[in-house]
């Protein structure tokens, strides 16, 4: 297998949090499987982090700070700083992105982009850590680019219902 895919649907502490024998349930548990790739001699396999995302405090009530925007936001940020370095990982795919559809359980979850197309100022992060822009100018646009994207997107009528005719 070329590729290993992790999901980490619940995650729990600080980014830099180190897995235990009592905790995995952390970010940094793909560094724990990078090891199991390499004592199986799966040196050239790349891992794949296929769902993510900071903690919402149902595993400890410590992790109940990142209910908080800024801490949120530093989270993300210091993730993906964490990702980037990790020449083994191929993707990285942050879980919310987007906002729970009406038939969620968790009407209350917080995402990047919210119903209202609001943007989460870790959204704004994330893009600078992606693509950093020449200036401040620079990302202004970006904003405004964005924010006309997701509205083009969501207002967008389907093409692949009209070209069945429905």
């Amino acid at each position: 297998m070329p590729i290993i895919s992790i999901q980490l649907p619940e995650t729990t502490g600080d980014p830099m949090f180190t897995p235990s024998e009592e905790e995995r349930r952390c970010l940094r548990h793909f560094e724990e499987v990078r090891q199991v790739m390499l004592a199986h001699d799966h040196r050239q396999g790349l891992v794949w982090l296929t769902n993510f995302s900071w903690p919402s405090g149902n595993l400890r009530t410590s992790d109940n700070l990142y209910k908080n925007t800024s801490e949120q936001t530093r989270w993300v940020n210091q993730a993906f700083q964490i990702l980037k370095a990790q020449l083994y990982l191929g993707v990285a795919f942050f879980s919310q992105i987007n906002p729970p559809g009406p038939e969620a359980s968790t009407p209350d979850q917080v995402s990047l982009i919210s119903q209202d197309l609001s943007i989460h100022p870790a959204f704004t992060n994330l893009g600078l850590l992606i693509s950093p822009p020449a200036d401040n100018s620079q990302l202004n646009i970006q904003t405004v680019l964005v924010k006309r994207i997701v509205q083009e997107v969501q207002f967008k009528p389907s093409t692949s219902n009209v070209s069945k005719g429905q």
